[in-house]
């Protein structure tokens, strides 16, 4: 957030970001509760989505990190290791 920005604002800001936050986790509560399958698997792929997007933020955020470590200075990788990845 912006250092200018009055407290207020940014506790506001906060507060409206875990309000939202609260009402994902209620709505994905309930559609793994619910006795209807098609909401209960729209739930799950949605779970699953947010899931992928987030493996895929780690990895653009590690491969970042690797571009700037000089080749010499990388981790060293035993081979099964590198056959996993």
């Amino acid at each position: 957030m912006p250092p200018h920005w009055p407290q207020h604002t940014k506790s506001a800001l906060l507060q409206a970001i875990a309000l939202a936050h609260l009402a994902l986790t209620y709505v994905r509560g309930w559609c793994a509760d619910s006795r209807l399958s098609r909401v209960r698997l729209k739930g799950e792929n949605e779970r699953l989505t947010f899931e992928v997007e987030l493996l895929r933020e780690e990895l653009r955020i590690k491969d970042a990190r690797m571009t700037r470590i000089p080749p010499r200075q990388r981790p060293r990788y035993r081979p099964w290791e590198r056959l996993a990845i």
